[in-house]
């Protein structure tokens, strides 16, 4: 496959947010049921008991995992994301005003199963100040353009 191939063949950027269901205390619970099993397999590595052991760490992960819904939000073109800038200009040296958090999150929210309207009634009835920072902040992180940095140094230097 050629360079050009690959180039448009290529999706934009996308990240999981893991936005908590459940409770925190099933969540708590979860995820020590989860260490112990780890732990347990663990001790039991070599032995006849860690195949049981692993299957048990395999459950806790998918129980841990069912604590929460994985929402995939997808980074915006680059004119897209400097149109979206442009409508929420920051002042007094900040890079965008209020409410482009909101924005960015709207824009770049994935799936059909709720409807825009719904994810904004979501966002400022049903999750915390805290939650909101962080779905605000997962949609910045994936439509900031950074290198890679699980790249190791130095990857593309020419050996001699």
């Amino acid at each position: 496959m050629s360079l050009r191939d690959r180039v448009k063949q290529r999706a934009r950027p996308s990240v999981v947010w893991p936005l908590r269901i459940d409770p925190l205390d099933v969540v708590e619970k979860a995820r020590t049921e989860l260490a112990e099993a780890e732990d347990e397999a663990a001790v039991a590595e070599g032995t006849g008991e860690h195949p049981a052991a692993l299957g048990r760490v395999t459950a806790a992960r998918e129980g841990f995992a069912a604590c929460f819904e994985p929402i995939t939000l997808t980074a915006l073109s680059p004119p897209a994301y400097e149109a979206l800038l442009a409508e929420h200009p920051g002042s007094d040296g900040a890079s965008w005003g209020k409410g482009f958090g909101r924005a960015l999150f709207l824009a770049c929210v994935q799936g059909d199963e709720m409807t825009r309207d719904e994810w904004a009634v979501f966002l400022d009835t049903e999750i915390s100040s805290g939650e909101r920072a962080q779905a605000f902040n997962t949609a910045l992180s994936v439509n900031i353009r950074m290198p890679d940095f699980e790249l190791p140094k130095d990857w593309t230097s020419t050996r001699s």
